[in-house]
């Protein structure tokens, strides 16, 4: 018996550090508002952004280059710039990671953690009525066309 209330314990604090260093701090801006900031500073179309190690990474473009920042969730400030390449971008006609990110959470999904562009959906992660969920969107519409718990 103590073995499993010991394993328990053991497994539920392992959780707590791996989603610890994945979780939002309380002053952190929505993604909405960190891809708008980013947006007047010149990075159109990101493909990608995930909240990592206590930072937001973005893929995105600017000056028709693709670049890798590095931004602080708290003040949406760029951290570090790097280049990187920028294939396998949305299309014209699908919804931008902003708009995408503004539906959600204008949808309840708050906060959100994670919006890539997968070559034919937009994928996301986002909680929503307390859980986790993983959720893939129509490109051109944002309707959701998968929402499923997140592992």
């Amino acid at each position: 018996m103590t073995r499993v209330f010991l394993t328990t314990g053991l497994c539920a604090a392992l959780t707590g550090l791996v989603w610890g260093s994945d979780l939002l701090p309380a002053t952190a801006k929505p993604l909405s508002e960190i891809l708008q900031i980013l947006e007047a500073n010149g990075i159109a179309q990101v493909k990608e952004a995930e909240f990592d190690d206590g930072l937001w990474e973005i893929e995105g473009v600017r000056d028709q280059k693709g670049v890798e920042l590095r931004v602080n969730p708290a003040t949406g400030a760029i951290l570090t710039e790097e280049a990187d390449q920028h294939s396998h971008l949305p299309p014209a006609t699908a919804k931008s990671a902003l708009q995408i990110a503004q539906q959600l959470e204008g949808a309840g999904f708050k906060p959100v953690y994670e919006i890539e562009w997968k070559g034919k959906y937009w994928k996301a992660e986002a909680i929503h009525q307390n859980v986790r969920r993983d959720l893939h969107l129509s490109p051109e519409t944002g309707e959701i066309l998968s929402n499923e718990l997140d592992d």
